[in-house]
């Protein structure tokens, strides 16, 4: 019951829709300029306002107003920072750039092609969510997650179990039992741990007494962690209804966020029918290794070698970061206990077995601007999101001024119970006028029909609760689902920032399309046109002139006049090495000189450089004192790479090529108009 209560484990936060972005787009931004981003549903403040549908520039017949690009290059000089500006003028060549390829696109259909249409209808349903909730309250509901964060709680609970939509009866029934229970611990002063052992229906009460230990914001359902952040140490709440039915909730402690730590871990496995004799070979085991790490043995080397975590064994034993509530309390407690970055715990032994711990690094609750986009996202994933969507859910019902003729309801209380409902029977005992209108908004009306349509949507299942109570149900569900269905279909025309996030999408879409059957995929499938070029740019491909040569290193200058004239007579037998060993004297402890066969090019060597390069050229120098003369034995001069070691490269400027010719044609077919006037009122605005 425990892992139901806590809201599940606070996860990475997610990027599926950033990544799939990225993926697609991982040329285009190697090329051009970073133009598709996360969602900014939260950040109208990011842009300076200039006036409305204000046009910046035109491009053959297509206009671009200023708003576009206003919003792009702020994002853009966001990420990149403070420390590297980003020129407005260069960005503006680089968007001109842009929109040309996306024009281009267009009159080349490819945004009308089918499968271009189904992947953005996908992005822009994904895009959509955060527009539909109340901004005021999720900023309300994320700055107080962020004021929780600061604080840990310690607290106890009590359970009264309700099934879900329980009939009313039944709810009042456990509200009362749960009243009676505090009433009975306030009177006669039981203790809280004991009455949790005994009646609470959460499983976990048998073993911890109700004690839940420490948890931080996140962790636990939104009214039961609401309540925990509410009440006073020692204080015993009132009933708190949660989905899983009614808590009585003592708080025990509140203590300052200890933050997150980072450490790794050499485990020794301890099953829990392990036997005495096993228990003892791994606690001799666990001190063994510990001991090894005193006497300076590598941690990282230990953890692969005998961890039994075999999952972070292989990063050395490294675990990801963690706070409160997310390991056992045992190793919790011994890591945050360590003070310093690279100090070892001693063993310590938990329910999976004995651990050594290491810390790595650890830090505090980060500043909320710096982690309040996170923040924002783990609001949405979680259960407190539904007051913000809900109030939104309950500004549309008015804007629209949605009208439900509720009396068209009781056909459906009466035909619809448990058997029907699974047997697929009810729908026959519906015999009202199907056509007549049930919900009414924004000039449109759903029938009864619809709403038939929409329970057999749901039909076969068993439910809980009364048919009343699950048609009501059902009948929330649907109003939410029209008006949400009927605003996202309106949000590019009512939220400006969301038609042009879409626009974003849209238009880099279209740039990876057309990029890629103009320059990526030509240049790769064009092998003829790929040769051509490489043959008609053999001067960038030019190996650089090298020349083989011999060094001498002589140790005993009476040698250098006997080298330079084996050298003259080596001439002869085209410099063979075995004709300069033959010149060593028998003795080996006496070696008067050393020489080595080398391949050298162009700037390799300053010595090298300044000779004249031709075979048998030589050169007699001293460096530090020692006696070097290099002979050039051959000559090769420059030459070209062979095409296949080098198609990687050729391909790639192939593809630069038809860039350029690609841009300079757009740039004939779409002239450029400036309104010079605005540009220079926008980039005060910007600078």
């Amino acid at each position: 019951m425990l892992n139901n209560i806590r809201a599940g484990q606070t996860q990475q936060v997610s990027q599926e829709l950033k990544s799939a972005i990225v993926k697609k787009f991982t040329n285009y931004f190697l090329l051009l300029f970073s133009l598709i981003f996360i969602i900014e549903a939260s950040h109208p403040e990011v842009y300076a306002q200039v006036a409305d549908q204000q046009i910046l520039l035109r491009l053959g017949q297509n206009e671009v107003d200023v708003y576009e690009f206003q919003r792009l290059y702020q994002k853009n000089a966001q990420t990149t920072g403070s420390e590297n500006p980003l020129v407005v003028e260069d960005y503006l060549g680089l968007f001109i750039n842009f929109k040309r390829k996306v024009f281009d696109a267009h009159e080349l259909g490819l945004d009308t092609l089918q499968s271009f249409k189904n992947e953005l209808a996908g992005y822009k349903n994904q895009l959509a969510t955060p527009y539909l909730t109340n901004q005021k309250i999720l900023d309300s509901l994320t700055w107080e997650a962020y004021e929780r964060m600061q604080t840990e709680i310690n607290a106890s609970h009590i359970l009264v179990k309700l099934p879900p939509n329980p009939e009313p009866a039944d709810t009042l029934k456990a509200y009362k039992k749960a009243l009676s229970i505090r009433e009975r611990i306030l009177v006669t002063g039981e203790p809280f741990d004991l009455v949790a052992k005994g009646v609470s229906d959460d499983p976990s009460a048998k073993t911890n007494s109700g004690n839940l230990g420490y948890f931080p914001v996140f962790q636990m359902t939104y009214p039961f962690e609401s309540a925990c952040y509410n009440a006073e140490i020692n204080e015993l709440t009132h009933p708190i209804r949660t989905r899983f039915g009614y808590h009585l909730i003592k708080v025990h402690d509140k203590r300052k966020a200890r933050g997150t730590i980072k450490v790794a871990h050499i485990m020794v496995s301890v099953p829990r029918s392990s036997t005495r004799e096993f228990e003892s070979q791994a606690r001799q085991k666990i001190f063994g290794i510990y001991d090894r790490l005193l006497d300076g043995a590598a941690f990282s080397e230990l953890a692969k070698e005998f961890s039994d975590d075999y999952n972070s064994a292989k990063m050395g034993g490294e675990l990801p970061w963690f706070g409160t509530g997310r390991m056992v309390p045992e190793f919790e407690a011994a890591a945050f206990s360590l003070k310093t970055n690279g100090e070892l715990s001693e063993p310590v032994k938990t329910g999976f077995g004995w651990h050594i711990i290491k810390r790595l690094d650890r830090r505090e609750v980060e500043s909320f601007e710096t982690i309040k986009d996170e923040l924002r996202r783990e609001v949405l994933r979680t259960d407190r999101a539904q007051i913000a969507r809900q109030a939104f859910l309950d500004d549309l019902k008015n804007e629209y001024d949605l009208r439900v003729d509720s009396s068209m309801l009781y056909p459906f209380y009466m035909a619809i119970d448990s058997q029907s409902f699974i047997s697929g029977t009810w729908g026959k005992k519906i015999t009202t006028d199907l056509d007549r209108p049930l919900i009414e908004f924004a000039n449109l009306a759903y029938s009864v029909r619809n709403f038939k349509e929409f329970i057999n949507n749901h039909a076969g299942r068993p439910f809980s609760g009364t048919s009343r109570s699950f048609v009501d149900n059902l009948m929330v569900l649907f109003e939410n689902q029209k008006l949400t269905e009927y605003e996202k279909n309106h949000l590019e025309t009512k939220n400006k920032d969301f038609y042009y996030l879409i626009k974003e999408y849209h238009d880099g879409m279209l740039l990876f399309e057309v990029s890629e059957k103009k320059v990526w995929s030509k240049a790769i499938e064009d092998t003829v046109g790929l040769r051509k070029f490489y043959e008609s740019h053999l001067e960038d491909y030019m190996k650089e002139a090298c020349v083989n040569l011999i060094q001498f290193s002589i140790h005993d200058s009476n040698w250098t006049a006997r080298i330079q004239k084996a050298i003259r007579k080596g001439r002869k037998k085209s410099y063979d090495p075995a004709y300069f060993y033959g010149l060593l004297p028998a003795d080996s402890s006496y070696v008067p000189f050393e020489f080595s066969e080398q391949k050298v090019c162009r700037s390799d060597s300053p010595v090298v450089d300044d000779m004249h390069w031709r075979k048998g050229a030589t050169k007699t120098y001293s460096d530090d004192g020692q006696i070097n003369i290099i002979l050039i034995t051959d000559v090769h001069p420059p030459e070209p790479e062979p095409f296949d070691s080098i198609r990687g490269q050729v391909t790639s400027d192939f593809q630069n090529a038809l860039e350029e010719d690609w841009l300079k044609f757009l740039e004939e077919k779409y002239p450029l108009e400036l309104h010079q006037d605005v540009f220079n009122v926008l980039k005060s605005n910007l600078q």
